[in-house]
């Protein structure tokens, strides 16, 4: 093994794409992150997969903010 020297910043976003009832609707950010992602690689963690609609968003969300890269593990 070897050192690595990281730091890693862990923030939140959570994102919808249930309307009223139960079924998929339009994806939206209820809480955006606080920090700029542009330069940054960012790991998306999502704790359930359904339709990957909201995971799907959210990656082309932090790609169009300017991130280096963008990785999901769910």
């Amino acid at each position: 093994m070897h050192d690595v020297d990281l730091s890693p910043e862990v923030e939140f976003i959570f994102i919808s794409s249930y309307g009223a009832g139960t079924t998929s609707g339009e994806v939206r950010v209820l809480r955006d992150i606080d920090n700029e992602v542009a330069g940054r690689d960012v790991l998306l963690i999502d704790d359930i997969l359904e339709s990957g609609k909201t995971l799907s968003f959210t990656r082309d969300l932090m790609l169009s903010r300017g991130a280096k890269s963008c990785a999901i593990a769910v």
